[in-house]
């Protein structure tokens, strides 16, 4: 068994039933972890007192894996994340980002959206608005025409999509979707068709006017496609930067379903910086302070 299939077993068996131990075992000494919302990433000597942590908090905590990706020693692992929060049983996903040394984790990140689950904890905490959907209906009355763009292997897809996001036109980014192709991203009440992937372009750069995204890392095949991005840009005036993840799946070599995994709490905290200080046991650092109560 290749070293990347050992850890992933691990990791699986992890997500089943997690403790600390196992958590430990999967990071090399000199690995790290971050997720959003902690002050730093998280040496491999803090990992079980931050996973102790999250146990005491939700002790049903346990994920499942779906498919997984790895390319150059990075791999990209599709969780169902599910936990009892407050008394109330919530799933959410999450996309794992780890480069590994030999069969260990010497850099990994989490990648999902805080906000639902902070939400559950803090009622009272902001939310960042909804996008409501916008028909282009040139798009729509198209119907079951082929895509704009033809179907593209994953590295021209990459090359296609990088360049695009060097001057974002909202329209183009549906040429990449398939006539039946969905998209879901943090803050959409439902994934929305190709019509309305224009429409959000809109929404997100009117928010975001000099929003830039840096590829990266990269895994996938013609079948699914995982993209790190380092974004940056002004939101309301105030610089921010954010790491994310999104997930391609093709079908002729365009999107069929696309989906963005990010943290909606961190824009927050742009605004309103008191919300960095919200502990949350999956995203908060060893010596993380609280100033909400």
């Amino acid at each position: 068994m290749h070293a990347t299939e050992r850890w992933v077993e691990r990791f699986r068996e992890f997500g089943a039933q997690p403790n600390p131990s196992r958590y430990v075992a999967l990071f090399d000494p000199e690995g790290t972890v971050f997720d959003s919302g902690m002050e730093r990433p998280l040496k491999a000597t803090e990992v079980a007192a931050h996973m102790n942590g999250i146990l005491k908090m939700m002790p049903d905590f346990h994920f499942s894996i779906s498919r997984w990706r790895e390319r150059d020693g990075t791999v990209f692992v599709d969780a169902q994340n599910s936990a009892t929060i407050a008394g109330r049983k919530l799933l959410w996903d999450a996309v794992y980002c780890v480069t590994l040394r030999d069969d260990r984790v010497i850099r990994g990140r989490r990648y999902y959206d805080r906000a639902p689950l902070l939400a559950r904890l803090f009622p009272t905490l902001p939310a960042m608005p909804a996008y409501e959907p916008v028909v282009d209906q040139e798009i729509e009355c198209s119907g079951s025409a082929s895509a704009s763009v033809s179907g593209l292997t994953p590295a021209e897809f990459l090359k296609r999509y990088a360049q695009l996001w060097q001057a974002p036109q909202p329209r183009r980014f549906a040429d990449f979707y398939h006539p039946h192709g969905r998209m879901l991203n943090p803050g959409m009440h439902r994934p929305i068709c190709k019509s309305e992937v224009p429409g959000y372009y809109t929404f997100l750069l009117s928010s975001m006017p000099d929003l830039r995204m840096e590829q990266q890392t990269w895994a996938g095949d013609s079948r699914a496609l995982y993209i790190e991005w380092h974004a940056s840009g002004t939101l309301a005036g105030k610089p921010f930067q954010l790491n994310l993840v999104d997930r391609f799946e093709f079908v002729d070599g365009h999107v069929i379903y696309g989906q963005a995994y990010f943290d909606t709490a961190a824009l927050l905290s742009v605004l309103d910086p008191s919300i960095t200080a919200v502990h949350f046991a999956p995203s908060a650092g060893v010596t993380a302070k609280t100033n909400h109560q």
